[in-house]
């Protein structure tokens, strides 16, 4: 058997949101909350100070004929510069959230995203 290993060749990111870690975790616990997910603790992936979740696109025709060519879009990265914490707690309402941060630092198209969020993407307020 052959195995090829082709990493992406590009990566499209059609909107960058960039937020103060409070307002990005209550956007976090916020999606759970809303879907009705009872029990359930979200993960977003953190990179080198950088934590953020990725919206990606329907799988349309045109969506897999860029990915078998290389080229894969994002929807929206949402990010906020933090230091690394298994979890991170958020209060809403009166009622605390849990947050956990997954490092992602064995995944190069991850870091690689993490490195273009900083460089080119102003520092929260």
């Amino acid at each position: 058997m052959k195995i090829l290993y082709q990493p992406w060749q590009e990566l499209v990111i059609h909107e960058v949101h960039e937020m103060d870690v409070k307002s990005f975790l209550e956007g976090i616990a916020n999606q759970v909350k809303a879907s009705g997910q009872v029990g359930v603790v979200p993960m977003v992936n953190w990179v080198d100070g950088v934590a953020f979740i990725i919206g990606v696109l329907p799988e349309t025709e045109d969506i897999v004929r860029d990915k078998l060519n290389g080229r894969l879009h994002y929807a929206f990265v949402s990010f906020t510069r933090t230091s690394y914490e298994p979890e991170k707690n958020v209060e809403m309402n009166g009622h605390k959230y849990v947050v956990r941060l997954q490092k992602a630092e064995m995944n190069r198209d991850l870091v690689d995203l993490a490195d273009f969020l900083k460089r080119n993407f102003s520092q929260s307020k």
